[in-house]
């Protein structure tokens, strides 16, 4: 037997070494899939923190869903304060757009939802843009009731687009008893 305890010992501390390799070799498997998928997490933030700065029209697009939605809150939440408004000869700031718009007044009106024909980026940096768009106004029958330019400015806030203000040329109704 005591012939055998130097081969015995040789192999239990091989089995060790194997043992603790596989563990090791484990843990280091676990390690690189984590950081493999916190790296993708922030790739994933990164690529929307980029795409929102990047695209001041899309941020208008989604605006105009917002407002089809009658979503005050997500109009309230994409706007920065104050927000102004300048319609005609009259310009007015609210706290945020949401307070500026009456859907309800809209809707007695023959509005039914809003459609972009078509946007252009006028003037873009790190912080702040325009764009210009024409957009039709529909009633429930699809027919336009009317068409609108506006130039939106946007300012780059809390790491998105925010609407800050729209400037109309001539009349537009946000569905308040009083026409801007």
């Amino acid at each position: 037997m005591r012939e055998y305890s130097k081969e015995i010992g040789f192999l239990f501390i091989l089995a060790f070494v194997v043992v603790g390799m596989n563990i090791s070799k484990d843990n280091a498997i676990q390690e690189q899939r984590e950081l493999f998928y916190q790296t993708m997490d922030s790739a994933k933030i990164l690529s929307e923190h980029y795409a929102q700065k990047k695209s001041p029209v899309e941020a208008v697009e989604k605006y105009f869903a917002y407002f089809n939605d009658t979503d005050k809150q997500a109009l309230n939440d994409n706007s920065d304060s104050p927000f102004i408004f300048s319609i005609g000869s009259k310009t007015s700031a609210y706290e945020k757009y949401g307070d500026s718009v009456d859907f309800e007044g809209l809707k007695a009106i023959g509005w039914a939802y809003s459609s972009i024909n078509n946007a252009d980026l006028i003037y873009k940096d790190e912080s702040s843009a325009m764009v210009a768009i024409n957009f039709s106004r529909y009633n429930t029958d699809d027919e336009a009731i009317s068409t609108t330019d506006v130039t939106y400015m946007l300012v780059f806030k809390d790491d998105i687009w925010k609407l800050k203000a729209g400037f109309v040329q001539g009349n537009l109704s946000l569905g308040k008893s009083e026409r801007l």
